[in-house]
């Protein structure tokens, strides 16, 4: 029997460390469970703070009115100062009215459009301006940009045709259908 007593310890103190590695795994588990789902946590919170930063950058951009064809004209100009453009290059400004795209009981979410016709520009220039307008009319966002290449203009000048729109709210007129109804007699 004293023969097989220091085995009986051996796996004995064998049988401890088995049971206390797998204590030891079965908390690492659980440890990396808890991080798998903290780090899950923070995605989805940092996907969430990129969305309200987006929406909060949006809802400054909708005006409460349309602009005049003068404001969008002088906004043009002082986007070609900034950008160390000759404003005699600024062809023409064209509004182009505006277009319902939104609606409730209570106001009217309208796109009002402009197009820029600015000549000659280089590439490096339109970049300036394209930079510019984003500081000097933030409201106004860039739906499309025409270059056009002339035959007798060096190789680096185009005419260059922007579209650009911006978003104004409203008041809902009083004529709806969802109005007549709630109207009290």
């Amino acid at each position: 029997m004293n023969q097989l007593r220091p085995w009986y310890m051996i796996a004995v103190g064998l049988a401890c460390m088995v049971a206390l590695f797998a204590l030891l795994f079965v908390r690492l588990d659980r440890a990396s469970n808890t991080a798998s789902a903290a780090e899950a946590r923070l995605r989805a919170t940092a996907t969430d703070l990129a969305s309200i930063t987006q929406l909060r950058r949006s809802a400054e951009n909708v005006r409460l009115d349309p602009l005049k064809a003068e404001d969008v004209l002088s906004a043009a100009r002082e986007t070609l100062v900034l950008a160390e453009i000759p404003a005699e290059r600024l062809q023409s400004v064209t509004p182009e009215g505006s277009r319902r795209i939104a609606d409730d009981i209570y106001s009217t979410i309208s796109r009002q459009t402009i197009r820029l016709h600015v000549e000659p520009l280089s590439v490096a220039e339109l970049g300036r301006l394209l930079g510019a307008w984003r500081l000097c009319a933030p409201a106004w966002r860039i739906q499309s940009i025409e270059l056009i290449h002339g035959r007798n203009s060096s190789h680096d000048a185009f005419a260059v045709r922007l579209v650009a729109a911006a978003e104004h709210r409203g008041v809902a007129p009083l004529t709806t259908p969802d109005r007549r109804r709630n109207r009290l007699p």
